[in-house]
């Protein structure tokens, strides 16, 4: 109710719009995407060409650092035509804007070098996590994870174990999916 409420900025409609103009494009291959269970590239190449990956990313690296409320219009859109090439696209957005929430040195390591490299997230913990030396050795498997075929980076959920009969500490990491 209340997004009904406001109309978007101009540069959200804008984006909006871009969205739309994928929709003959993006329906084509919805078949296909549901059966090969992921985006086709010429979706994810023409989402990175209008500029609707790069919602989440600081604008300080060269993204559009859009108000949620644009990521939403910009998913719904996309999601109009073909509803998974919409979730992952919003996947990505979300995983920039929380990977933008890191450290300074995290971003310079995600965008620096890259500036339009993508993110995903699972907050999914898995257990395989091992105190080493200088920090926490990870593995494991997080099942879901939409959006990875075509990321470069992930930001994951996992528990930090203290001593023996300690409560677990939830914690996220940045890794490249390299």
């Amino acid at each position: 109710v209340i997004m009904r409420d406001r109309a978007p900025t101009r540069a959200g409609a804008a984006l909006v719009e871009r969205a739309r103009g994928l929709y003959s494009l993006l329906s084509r291959n919805a078949a296909a995407t549901d059966r090969e269970r992921r985006i086709p590239e010429e979706n994810i190449d023409a989402l990175a060409g209008a500029g609707l990956l790069s919602l989440g990313i600081p604008a300080r690296f060269g993204g559009l650092q859009a108000p949620i409320r644009t990521h939403l219009e910009v998913s719904a859109a996309l999601g109009e035509a073909c509803g998974s090439t919409g979730w992952v696209a919003q996947n990505i957005n979300a995983a920039e804007v929380v990977a933008a929430m890191f450290a300074d040195r995290a971003q310079r390591e995600v965008w620096g070098e890259n500036p339009p490299a993508r993110v995903v997230g699972s907050q999914a913990p898995t257990d395989d996590v091992k105190r080493v030396d200088g920090g926490w050795l990870i593995g494991g498997r997080w099942p879901w994870l939409s959006g990875s075929y075509h990321a470069d980076w992930a930001f994951l959920g996992f528990p930090l174990t203290g001593s023996p009969g300690q409560p677990r500490t939830p914690a996220f990491g940045l890794v490249p999916l390299s």
